[in-house]
């Protein structure tokens, strides 16, 4: 039956496009002959010219006259012989086409159009469905969705995800999908997780008062920044936090990601938090243990930090920081897009944690040069700021996405060994680098 209504509808195309043709008048030709007559008559009228002008005589212009007549008669006549050719030859070629439209289409249908590939994933997809109403709906089982090849959970969600475009839910699954994909390849290993990031980031976009888009979309956000903080996974952790003041996994997360940043007295905060919380819950029991040397681990790296490195001994005021007024240019040969993104400008400590001490985050555009200051006043953490650390390091980045990583793509500038004891004027900053 499917061949009889492929070759039905082969064959009605073929037709419709021949008839016309058939149908059709020798416009061409047609054209040609209009173009003959023309050039006869303009012919004429300069050979009449130039007898008028006396640049013939008599004799000649009716020499020329005769032969110009000549050759219009023979011109004519080829083009009428042309057009019988030509009108003939057309018709047989459009015959020819209603028999070779039809079989082509076939052919071509049989060998790139009819694929099995096609055929088993309209398949998997009728398969697929009920099992990703299934994920939605959070009923899933493990063992059924073994049933399918993760990668097809992936194009099924793409698939919904283009119909509805603002639904935080199926971002959510799409990105979790997404990490449990794995590749040998370590290039397409960090597309995959990009592209987590990206889905979790749209779904926590779309809903941000979900705790459960928040912390999944921070904790993303911490692994790629290898396990610390930066300023949004801090601010969407801190947010979850104020709604839910004892919610277990954000206190949790804040105090790992903390202890990993450095800042080992908010880590200790958390998990004795945690400790509390737990208090005359039997399901602790187990975790008790586990936080407990969890905080005593963090107070034995607070203590080595405050002695080695005096990061948390109070000076005097005459030796306290005085603002760092940093002035910051960009290279003459430098190309960053200056008209989006965001200028960020902060400082580390030379020797200890890495986690940032001060943070400015300006939106671009602006005007360069551009004078910044940075102070204990923008301070991330209270238990981590520049006052508290000898030498740091400044970093001037031009960032497309605001984001405490860097990267590719983003224009940098660095000065090293600043003093933060010494009154000094402003620093100036270069950014001349671009991040491959």
């Amino acid at each position: 039956m499917l061949w009889i209504v492929l070759i039905s509808l082969g064959v009605v195309a073929a037709w419709l496009l021949v008839l016309p043709a058939l149908k059709a008048k020798p416009v061409v030709d047609e054209s040609r002959e209009a173009l003959n007559v023309k050039i006869f008559q303009q012919r004429l009228a300069e050979l009449e010219g130039d007898k008028q002008a006396q640049r013939i005589d008599e004799d000649e212009y009716h020499g020329l006259k005769v032969e110009l007549e000549r050759n219009f008669l023979s011109d004519m006549s080829h083009a009428d012989l042309k057009t019988q050719i030509s009108g003939g030859k057309t018709r047989w070629a459009m015959l020819l086409m209603i028999l070779f439209v039809p079989v082509a289409s076939l052919l071509v249908y049989k060998t790139t159009g009819y694929q099995p590939v096609f055929s088993a994933w309209v398949k998997t997809q009728q398969q697929l469905d009920p099992l990703l109403d299934q994920m939605l709906e959070g009923t899933l089982k493990p063992e059924a969705m073994q049933a399918v090849p993760m990668q097809d959970y992936v194009y099924g969600l793409q698939r919904r995800a283009q119909y509805d475009a603002d639904n935080a839910q199926l971002w959510f699954a799409l990105g979790n999908t997404y990490l449990q994909l794995q590749s040998k390849d370590v290039n397409e290993q960090a597309r995959l997780y990009d592209s987590a990031v990206k889905s979790l980031r749209r779904a926590y976009y779309l809903q941000p008062e979900h705790s459960g888009y928040a912390l999944a979309y921070a904790q993303v956000l911490i692994n790629q920044n290898q396990g610390k903080l930066d300023l949004e996974s801090r601010k969407i952790i801190l947010g979850v936090l104020k709604i839910q003041p004892d919610f277990p996994a954000a206190v949790m997360m804040l105090a790992m990601a903390s202890y990993q940043s450095g800042d080992y007295q908010a880590a200790i905060d958390g998990w004795q938090k945690l400790l509390k919380m737990g208090e005359g819950n039997a399901s602790y029991n187990q975790v008790e243990p586990i936080l407990k040397k969890s905080i005593a681990r963090a107070k034995k790296q607070l203590a080595a930090v405050s002695n080695v490195e005096t990061a948390v001994v109070a000076m005097p005021d005459s030796t306290k920081l005085a603002d760092l007024k940093i002035t910051v240019s960009i290279a003459e040969d430098a190309e960053p897009d200056l008209d989006k993104g965001y200028l960020m400008v902060y400082a580390q400590a030379e020797k200890g944690p890495a986690m940032p001490l001060a943070v400015k985050k300006l939106p671009l555009p602006i005007r360069f040069p551009k004078q910044v200051t940075l102070s204990d006043a923008d301070a991330m953490m209270d238990t981590m700021k520049i006052s508290q650390f000898e030498q740091v390091k400044i970093t001037a980045r031009i960032s497309l996405s605001g984001t405490a990583n860097q990267s590719a793509g983003d224009w940098v500038g660095f000065l090293r060994g600043v003093n933060t004891r010494s009154r000094q004027g402003s620093l100036h900053i270069l950014i001349d680098q671009q991040t491959p």
